[in-house]
């Protein structure tokens, strides 16, 4: 890993959630969503993240549409969203 990896990522998780961009917002739900091995509902991703569940899906929809993201049914529990 380049040596100024880790700055950014550490510099990136120590913003105000108010001040993120668009993108890094979207970097974090991938996170948390790789880090859940059987994925997460919208209101677990809400929670973890402290984002509106608007925001949420909104990220969910277009990150959908790039192709990162898949809805996935846990045998009769809710729909989750894994990567």
């Amino acid at each position: 890993m380049p040596e100024h990896l880790p700055l950014l990522t550490h510099r990136i998780r120590r913003q105000d959630h108010a001040d993120e961009s668009t993108l890094v917002r979207q970097w974090r739900l991938l996170e948390q969503l790789v880090s859940a091995s059987k994925g997460l509902t919208v209101k677990e991703m809400t929670a973890a993240s402290g984002m509106s569940e608007k925001t949420v899906r909104r990220d969910i929809a277009l990150l959908k549409k790039v192709g990162f993201m898949y809805r996935h049914n846990n045998a009769g529990l809710p729909y989750c969203w894994c990567v």
